[in-house]
């Protein structure tokens, strides 16, 4: 029961929430860069 209740604790604890969310932030700012230089290297818009 302690173990049980110790992970209750920490997943409830929102310490280290705001790194999380910047880690989420940097992914997608990483994912939507990697699909504009794509669309930027793309045959369509290299001929126009």
């Amino acid at each position: 029961m302690d173990f049980l209740r110790l992970l209750l604790r920490k997943v409830r604890s929102r310490r280290g929430s705001p790194t999380v969310e910047y880690v989420f932030v940097m992914v997608a700012a990483a994912m939507l860069a990697g699909i504009v230089v794509g669309i930027v290297k793309s045959e369509p818009v290299q001929a126009s």
